[in-house]
């Protein structure tokens, strides 16, 4: 994305300005109730704090041996800081020491950052935050904003979420019902499950580039919410950047000799979308069922080879007994306007095709011809990505939890079959407590796919079985 620098330099300083004034006003508010009277402040400030220690083995199929994929330590620090009648403030650090795919990690990030204001009935909150629409439990087809990180090597899925810096108001309507008006000044991409692929050498992926923040990269979103002893309801809308960037070849150069790739440098664009969500929860006895929709919508020239109109849908039911708790689903997605690309991604997989087979027998090669090849390769592997390699697209999950023992050991059992794709998510795992605050978990992380689909792609790189301990206090 280019931007005129003198204006999006004004526009980041205009921005500055106005946190910085939220910021003040709530460092302010929270000091007076803080000083004039203790028993105003109403609340503890407390400090929460977790060391975690995670090993995670894959295996190797080119050396026929298994690897270390993944070991480190991590601290997690908390601060929640009450303010009684005006406000809240909650902060979360984490440091993380190690080595991931092969890489060494040194790493101390700030996941959450946020102040929040009360204002009679309406709450204003400000700073980097987790957000997370939706109903469903396995899949949210109306979250289509919130980052992930989903090639993170953490058994916790919350671990995955990433902060977004936004300004969020919410308006107390009845007692049962609010509105949320969300603004999320920059865009902050999902990783890719790319990152860890072991690509071909003439290929270059790097990250998400750094950019200018201007307004015109913010996202905005309204929610509506009604929960009841009767049923539990949301409604909302959202215009801005999709979680998912798109790839899209940036550089092609080919020897001019043989034609043979030298270097292809593929860049990820931001797809900018509308997205409609509503969500229902309904109680059963001792059921819920839950429903979610989600229509997403891309504008059409924020992206070449980018998404098509979709329509997701789940349908789950939750029954909990004692110590047995059981959710099994319904994954599906309608693709309003769809049509057939080739998904064969040979191109990512260093499968390069024969030149005969490029061009008509005769001809000389044709520089154009290849370059629209690999943009083909690229736009296919977008489908398989997004999952809309077909018009309709069905999946089933379930997901068991066991407890024993007077909850000291736990059994979690997500699975989850892709029949469109042909693809199988398994990450069982137990849990055993040792104390109240001293935890041990292993368990296993496995991703299967028929040949060149997705899964197929990524499964040498994150399948694995896990190994750690936890302590809170």
């Amino acid at each position: 994305m280019r931007h005129n620098k003198k204006t999006g330099t004004a526009y980041y300083i205009l921005l500055l300005l106005t946190f910085q004034s939220f910021y003040i006003s709530g460092q302010s508010l929270f000091e007076s109730a803080l000083n004039d009277s203790p028993d105003a402040a109403g609340g503890t400030s407390y400090l929460h704090s977790e060391i975690r220690s995670f090993s995670y083995t894959g295996y190797d199929t080119e050396t026929d041996r298994p690897v270390l994929q993944a070991l480190y330590g991590q601290f997690n620090l908390v601060a929640d800081v009450p303010a009684g009648s005006f406000g809240q403030a909650y902060a979360e650090i984490r440091f993380r020491s190690g080595t991931e795919y092969g890489q060494r990690i040194q790493e101390i990030s700030l996941r959450e950052a946020w102040v929040l204001i009360y204002l009679g009935s309406l709450e204003l909150s400000v700073g980097k935050q987790i957000h997370n629409w939706g109903a469903s439990t396995f899949v949210n087809p109306s979250d289509r904003f919130s980052p992930m990180n989903p090639v993170l090597r953490s058994p916790d899925p919350d671990d995955l979420r990433l902060g977004v810096w936004t300004m969020k108001v919410d308006l107390a309507i009845t007692s049962t019902s609010s509105l949320e008006l969300m603004w999320m000044p920059d865009y902050r991409p999902s990783v890719l499950l790319t990152e860890p692929f072991d690509l071909p050498q003439y290929i270059r992926m790097p990250p998400y580039p750094d950019h200018q923040l201007v307004f015109s990269d913010g996202g905005f979103g309204v929610r509506y919410d009604l929960r009841s002893s009767v049923l539990d309801m949301q409604l909302s809308w959202f215009n801005g950047f999709r979680n998912n960037p798109a790839l899209a070849i940036d550089t092609a150069v080919f020897d001019q000799s043989t034609f043979a790739p030298e270097l292809i440098r593929i860049k990820q664009e931001p797809v900018r979308i509308n997205s409609l969500g509503f969500n229902l929860t309904v109680p059963l006895e001792r059921s819920l069922v839950r429903t979610e929709i989600g229509w997403t919508d891309p504008v059409n020239d924020s992206v070449t080879g980018g998404m098509l109109h979709e329509l997701g849908y789940t349908l789950e039911i939750e029954q909990s007994r004692e110590n047995v708790s059981v959710i099994a689903g319904y994954y599906g997605k309608y693709i309003h306007n769809f049509r057939p690309v080739d998904t064969d991604p040979s191109l990512l997989a260093g499968e390069l095709p024969e030149l005969s087979g490029l061009f008509p027998p005769g001809s000389a090669p044709d520089l154009q011809v290849l370059q629209d090849y690999f943009r083909t390769q690229v736009n296919g592997f977008n489908r398989i990505y997004d999952y809309q390699q077909q018009k309709f697209m069905h999946a089933a999950y379930v997901i068991l939890d066991l407890k024993f023992f007077n909850n000291m050991v736990g059994f979690e059992i997500p699975c989850m079959y892709n029949f469109t794709a042909k693809e199988l998510t398994l990450m069982p795992s137990v849990e055993f407590s040792f104390t109240d605050g001293l935890s041990g978990r292993m368990g296993a992380y496995y991703l299967c796919g028929e040949d060149k689909s997705l899964f197929d792609l990524v499964s040498s790189s994150m399948n694995a079985l896990f190994l750690g301990l936890e302590m809170k206090f």
